[in-house]
């Protein structure tokens, strides 16, 4: 019997320090979420926009671009995209280079002032940001140091994607925004 004493006594007591040791699920540190992924991408045609100065400007940018667009009878083949050229950290306003747009099939005509263009980045960090537009830009400290740690460099301009059609009709906290920066290898 006293062995079986014993032997009782240890399981509950291996149990207790079992159950004691561990932290509950809510007192446990959430997975940090991925930031950015490396993914190629196919070419593509765009039209847009040219733009330059203050991204203030946007609104009227795009309300340029869609009178354009209806003139000419585009028909777009993918969502609203933004490029920027240039940092604004490190460049005055006014010399700020962007532009407004959307994919188009291959073969399509834009006349002035739009612009035909093609995207030939093919490999790309990914990153998805939601919220307002005008936070995106508080995600790109993280994605340059995704960028930095999967030992690449930025290797083109910065495309935004409004994954939203009909933005208006979101909630600012609901917007979704996919950032493309193409990268290369880092030299060793």
């Amino acid at each position: 019997m006293k062995p079986m004493c014993v032997i009782l006594l240890s399981a509950l007591l291996t149990l207790v320090v079992l159950f004691c040791c561990q932290k509950k699920e809510s007192e446990m540190a959430a997975p940090e979420a991925k930031v950015a992924e490396i993914v190629e991408v196919a070419t593509f045609d765009y039209i847009a926009l040219p733009a330059r100065g203050s991204y203030e400007k946007h609104a009227a940018v795009i309300e340029k671009f869609w009178r354009e667009v209806a003139d000419q009878k585009i028909t777009p083949a993918g969502p609203m995209l933004g490029v920027y050229y240039n940092n604004p950290e490190e460049t005055v306003e006014d010399q700020l280079i962007w532009e407004i747009g959307f994919p188009v099939a291959a073969g399509t005509k834009a006349e002035i002032p739009l612009v035909l263009k093609k995207w030939d980045f093919a490999q790309v960090v990914r990153a998805i940001h939601q919220g307002p537009y005008e936070t995106t830009q508080n995600l790109y400290p993280k994605i340059f140091e995704f960028i930095a740690a999967a030992n690449k460099l930025a290797a083109g301009p910065i495309m935004e994607h409004f994954l939203d059609q009909y933005p208006e009709n979101i909630a600012p906290d609901s917007l979704k925004t996919e950032i493309w920066i193409p990268v290369a290898d880092s030299p060793q």
